[in-house]
């Protein structure tokens, strides 16, 4: 039978797995949603420079996918 310790240790496993897993889906929208800008290069604000960083920058552009 399980204990509380052993539940709590399993719960925080699949909570950051599933972190894990959403980070990585939206990192990739990010690099999708690069690629669907539909201005210049010349054009880009601080956002769309802000996703090409995500790129590089993991976290970043975890967050930035979602957006």
């Amino acid at each position: 039978m399980f204990n509380a310790k052993e539940t709590i240790t399993s719960t925080a496993w699949v909570l950051w797995f599933a972190t894990c897993i959403a980070g990585l889906i939206g990192w990739i929208l990010n690099i999708v949603k690069i690629f669907q800008i539909p201005m210049s290069l010349g054009d880009w604000g601080a956002f769309e420079i802000a996703r090409v960083i995500g790129v590089f920058l993991a976290p970043l552009g975890a967050v930035l996918g979602w957006l």
